[in-house]
């Protein structure tokens, strides 16, 4: 049984999350109102399942359910630009409550990550690009999200879809540039996917303070042979561009640790920040802890999107988004609850995922909000 305060809550997010989202609709439509299309698009995404079986089982709560035919057409007429436009929106407003709360006021660690989509269509497809193989396929929708990572939470501040490789040291100066306008930041993570020097230049460029996970090229592992009776390596260190090019070069702190659970294997990060052998496995204990591996907050990169075999990029693209966004209302829902119980932030989610999705769809319901 929810208790008044949480009543109160879900509904009030409700209210605002649904109404920032414009799907055309006429003024006198009587099926597939957009609170009902909303509501099997939660439930798709918080079970991990498609839109034909969340109409199904909602129906079968006696609820008012468009088809899934009649979601399909809404979505596929929304416009690439206009999707982003309506995600930048109701980003804004999710960090305008967090800012209302001054939960992030002090300095804050980032952290920027991509995501691929795995794809099976037609690798000409818009917007398909190759990547690591998986699951059969080695071509994927890619996204690049920046995210607050403080005590374990990881809040989306912007995501981006990536169009072709040749544009990702421009997604990423434009994610970092969005943060800067609406956090202090004291440092950003980036994984191995981001070791690049254009990359590097523009991170120092930009005045932040960096750790990237470094890819064991031919110099490093050189460095790694020459100093191989070292537990912990830190030296200045040269990165250079796989193509030669002008100025194809940056300098960089190099630091490498023994992996934690694989003996005789390293691990290598370089950086910007002033590191030694001393304070070497402190950097990297902080990439680790905030990159959010083993927190209780950390879901799978599937997790709150609904599953689709379209190959429309409109209701791909729409869905991503709406995934960030839903998980986003998540981490509010959680801390909100926490701190309405006389609590700190919690450390551990006061609701799962699951139960968060079912309790957001019944929220008009609960109580008779209208």
């Amino acid at each position: 049984m929810l208790s008044s305060t949480e009543m109160r809550l879900y509904q009030t997010l409700k209210k605002k999350f649904y109404p920032m989202f414009e799907f055309k609709q006429r003024h006198n439509v009587t099926t597939g109102r957009q609170d009902n299309l909303l509501d099997c698009i939660v439930h798709a995404a918080i079970t991990d399942d498609f839109i034909e079986n969340s109409t199904q089982i909602l129906k079968s709560r006696e609820k008012d359910v468009p088809a899934p035919r009649t979601i399909r057409y809404h979505l596929e007429k929304l416009e690439i630009d206009e999707i982003l436009r309506q995600e930048s929106k109701i980003s804004e407003e999710l960090y305008r409550m967090v800012e209302k709360q001054r939960w992030f006021v002090n300095k804050v660690d980032l952290s920027i990550d991509t995501h691929d989509w795995m794809y099976y269509g037609d690798t000409d497809d818009e917007m398909v690009l190759g990547t690591q193989a998986k699951n059969g396929t080695s071509y994927a929708y890619k996204f690049a999200t920046i995210n607050v990572v403080e005590r374990g939470i990881r809040f989306t501040l912007k995501a981006l879809p990536i169009r072709n490789y040749s544009e990702i040291c421009n997604v990423v100066e434009e994610l970092i540039k969005y943060a800067m306008q609406k956090v202090k930041i004291k440092r950003i993570y980036l994984d191995r996917g981001f070791y690049e020097v254009p990359i590097v230049r523009m991170l120092k460029r930009l005045g932040v303070h960096f750790v990237i996970q470094a890819k064991k090229s031919t110099g490093i592992m050189k460095v790694i042979e020459k100093n191989k009776d070292k537990k912990v390596i830190a030296v200045d260190y040269k990165m250079k561009r796989k193509r030669k090019a002008p100025s194809g070069k940056e300098d960089v702190k190099l630091f490498i640790i023994p992996h934690r659970r694989k003996k005789n294997e390293r691990v290598c990060f370089v950086t910007n920040l002033d590191v030694n052998e001393k304070n070497a496995k402190k950097y990297a204990e902080g990439y680790r802890k905030r990159w959010g591996i083993e927190t209780s907050y950390r879901v799978k990169k599937e997790a709150f999107r609904p599953k689709t075999t379209s190959k429309n990029y409109a209701i791909r693209l729409f869905f991503f988004l709406f995934s960030v966004c839903l998980y986003n209302l998540w981490i509010l829902i959680n801390i909100g609850l926490g701190l309405a119980l006389d609590r700190r932030k919690p450390e551990k989610p006061l609701v799962t995922a699951k139960m968060f999705g079912n309790l957001f769809i019944a929220a008009y319901d609960i109580g008779g909000l209208t």
